[in-house]
């Protein structure tokens, strides 16, 4: 009986997950996109073509702007409208209404932080042309939400409801909505406050060091600021370099505060999108880009590789926009919600972006007292605080929660506890005169540098360094964003009392934010390291990543005899790691140096002598090396912060690397753990405390079997698969076992157990003299809709970084055209 029992379970649950795979399937059929045919469409003004091509990726011909922009916003929501929803609800705080009580954390977060006010301001400040886009781009995605309410994305079937229209705000939103993502220094500020609390400031600010030898700064100074290459691996000339750096540092004067205890809840909320429910520790807005000027040796071309949350669906939306009556035609990556491409290239320029990872955010602790309204301490007496009230919609709740946002005049209070509060200064929100969709439109339609540089004074996003390469073989490089001027501090800590107006003077002016043009070595390089000198006029922060990888970049660049499209491909495949060469060295030495025998790490010495410092994936040395250093960092660290201070530490500093390599260089006896005599002792305990880790988690004793790729491997997950784990086969891309690590070229960034989160979110290389074979590729494919032959296509040629170019000659286009889509006036 029991057994029948048994039977009749598993044949219901079978039963009932082929008619849910029936259901889903049907459903997902009749809500694809449409790529063949004519569509009759309201608002449209005159005929649209659209090709696309074999990877779905669309290339759209207009007659006039409206109808061009009109045609992306449909085509976006066509492919994207989930992501669109979610995104902008991010934003706005309007999680909760369709997430229910989960999402009500985040949402008073993106309430407290200001996102909508300062879109907003944005919006009443916009151009009339930006008005214009902003208005055309809404009715194409709202045309597409009209004509399809009834076929929507399985997304809005399964969370059971209906996307509202797009609005001109929305677009904007999804400005800050990244920004909020990517700019963090506040969190890292509060780390910082713990460890300058806990340990001496010298030895705190060694844990935060950014300058270092060879960092391929922007307009170096070649006899001081060397190219990074094979001799600054030598201990005692990288030791006298590094010394020679430092003696640029001034010491700044650190503006003591109180300590302040911020809730979990806040943390936890700022990491909401970003960490996943704990999926993964840190974020990693990072990036490489290059461009390299035309010689008798080169053509001029742009590699760009934006490192980012390896989401599904992709972050970008590759799209081809022509309007010949207008001379538009501009070919890259968009950013779903925002009109025209923020990476690719037009007739005469191509462009890409890194991080510039400029620190734009401050806090203030203050005091506050309540009487009817709040009150903030200021240096004159007391100031009345502004309230911002809001209700938010939560599901299956028949009241709104009603929530209340305390501004002050050094922003909104994050939190308080009675008598303290927290004060977030953000230069995102506090701008006034921004116009970034106008500032990104006009760039693609550039065709010299001056153009270039004036259509990039408006933008207020994330703080972002721009390359620049024309036909004529002339190259670029400009900061942009708006970046306080501060005055008195240094913003790497939180500052004593609402004293905003004191320290923060404006904002660099644009013509002073680090730029470039045809410098003498040929090629300009960021990859999210410090751009400028120590002796740069202005403070741009302290939040960038370790100088290793633009490092690598330049290295190869200036040995290359010559560079084309296909070299740069490899270029931006190369998994040779400056950190494990450094390492390794100083292993061996440790190892050989070494009167006492170790029959157990033989083997592993016998690999690693004969490494490459390659981290590929079927690397044992990789895996070798990367479990010695977490051994390593986490001994050197855990000893003077402790465990948990210590596990902050590396979840928000991104640059932790170069804090080791600096403490191994100067073998400083400060950091040595209690019982370890030396650094030789101290690296072959991490190295032998890796070995018995990976001995463990491998189940063999056998170096030769042990491989990088089979613990550092890469799932794309689609949201539901995380609450439904039985469809992952159907919407994951992965399990992929991949190379590399945080300071590679090919960068993949990890969680704690070594399952990789981020990492290229796009690979773009251009040559401008031949435009019809532009690589853009992105992680899974243009559609997220699920079930679409374009649904992760191209995952493959992305990780192998060899795919189908991205054509722009209008004859190659329709001749190879796989769909054709015509749109006409309803």
């Amino acid at each position: 009986m029991k057994k029948h029992l048994n039977l009749l379970i598993i044949t219901g649950l079978v039963t009932g997950f082929s008619l849910f795979v029936i259901i889903t399937s049907c459903y997902i059929f009749i809500s694809q996109p449409n790529r063949n045919g004519k569509l009759e469409l309201h608002n449209l003004k005159d005929k649209v073509s659209i090709y696309f091509d074999n990877h779905g990726r669309p290339h759209v011909y207009a007659n006039n702007l409206h109808d061009l922009v009109f045609t992306q916003g449909y085509l976006t929501a066509q492919d994207r409208l989930f992501q669109l929803d979610i995104t902008r609800r991010a934003a706005k705080g309007e999680l909760a209404e369709i997430l229910g009580k989960k999402g009500l954390i985040r949402d008073k977060f993106s309430r407290d932080i200001g996102l909508i006010e300062s879109a907003k301001n944005e919006l009443n400040n916009s151009s009339k042309e930006s008005l214009e886009l902003l208005k055309y781009y809404s009715e194409g995605v709202t045309a597409y939400i009209e004509k399809h309410k009834h076929n929507l994305p399985l997304e809005f079937k399964v969370l059971n409801y209906r996307p509202k229209p797009w609005e001109p705000i929305d677009s904007i939103l999804i400005f800050k909505q990244i920004a909020e993502v990517t700019d963090t220094s506040w969190q890292l500020d509060l780390i910082r406050q713990k460890i300058f609390s806990k340990i001496p400031i010298e030895r705190a600010e060694e844990l935060f060091e950014q300058d270092f030898p060879g960092n391929p700064i922007i307009n170096y100074d070649a006899k001081k600021y060397l190219v990074f290459d094979e001799y600054i691996l030598k201990k005692p000339n990288l030791l006298q370099r590094w010394k020679n750096i430092r003696q640029d540092v001034a010491f700044k004067k650190l503006i003591a505060s109180p300590y302040f205890k911020i809730k979990k809840t806040i943390i936890e909320a700022a990491d909401f999108l970003r960490n996943g429910s704990d999926r993964w520790e840190g974020f990693n807005w990072g990036s490489n880009c290059w461009v390299v000027g035309q010689n008798k040796n080169n053509n001029p071309i742009l590699a760009n590789d934006p490192h980012m949350e390896l989401a599904n669906p992709s972050f970008w939306y590759p799209i081809h926009l022509v309007d010949k009556t207008n001379n538009i035609n501009f070919l890259g990556l968009s950013i779903p919600g925002i009109p025209g491409i923020l990476i690719g290239h037009n007739s005469k320029v191509a462009w890409g972006i890194t991080s510039l990872s400029a620190d734009v955010q401050d806090l203030f602790i203050g005091e506050i007292k309540k009487d009817k309204s709040p009150y903030c301490k200021v240096e004159n007496g007391w100031e009345k605080a502004k309230i911002i009230k809001s209700e938010i919609k939560v599901k299956n709740q028949k009241k709104p929660y009603l929530h209340k946002t305390i501004v002050t005049k050094c922003g909104p209070i994050l939190d308080h506890n009675g008598k303290s509060a927290l004060a977030l200064k953000w230069s995102i929100t506090d701008v006034k005169n921004s116009d970034s969709v106008n500032s990104i439109w006009n760039l693609n339609m550039v065709s010299n540098w001056e153009e270039f540089r004036n259509d990039l004074r408006t933008y207020n996003g994330s703080t972002l360094s721009f390359h620049y390469v024309d036909k004529e073989g002339n190259i670029g490089y400009q900061a942009v964003g708006f970046i306080p001027h501060r005055v008195g501090i240094s913003g790497n800590l939180p500052v004593a009392g609402f004293t905003c107006d004191k320290y923060w003077v404006g904002n660099i002016p644009f013509d002073e934010l680090p730029h470039a043009y045809n410098p003498q070595t040929g090629y300009l390089v960021s990859a999210n390291n410090k751009v400028v000198s120590p002796d740069y006029k202005y403070d741009l922060g302290n939040n960038f990543l370790s100088p290793f990888r633009a490092g690598r970049v330049s290295t190869l660049l200036s040995h290359a005899k010559s560079i084309d499209i296909d070299e740069t491909k490899e270029m931006q495949k190369d998994l040779y790691s400056w950190v494990a060469n450094y390492l390794t060295v100083q292993i061996l030495e440790a190892y050989y140096n070494s009167k006492m025998s170790n029959k157990d790490l033989l083997p592993v010495i016998q690999l690693l002598n004969k490494w490459d410092f390659k981290l590929t994936a079927d690397s044992p040395e990789a895996l070798i090396f990367e479990k010695t250093y977490e051994n390593l960092l986490t001994k050197i660290l855990s000893n003077k912060l402790g465990i948990n201070l210590s596990k902050d530490y590396l979840k928000e500093w991104r640059a932790n690397s170069l804090a080791l390599i600096r403490i191994l260089i100067t073998e400083d006896k400060f950091w040595l753990p209690e019982g370890i005599k030396n650094y030789d002792s101290l690296l072959l305990l991490s190295l032998s405390d890796a070995v018995k880790e990976i001995k463990q988690i491998t189940k063999t004793e056998d170096p030769s079997k042990w491989q990088w790729g089979t613990y550092h491997t890469l799932t794309i997950q689609h949201p539901f698969s995380k609450a439904f784990s039985f469809i992952g086969s159907l919407t994951n891309a992965g399990p992929m076992k991949v190379g590399g690590d945080r300071d590679t070229i090919s960068a993949f960034g990890t969680n704690n157990n070594l399952k990789v989160v981020w990492g290229p979110s796009a690979r773009v290389v251009i040559d401008l003299n031949d435009l019809n074979n532009a690589h853009v590729q992105i992680p899974l494919g243009t559609s997220a809709q699920l079930g679409s032959k374009y649904y992760r296509d191209q995952t493959k040629g992305w990780l192998e970084n060899n795919d189908i170019p991205f054509v722009y000659d209008e004859g190659l286009i329709t001749q190879n055209s796989k769909d054709t889509l015509i749109l006409l006036p309803e």
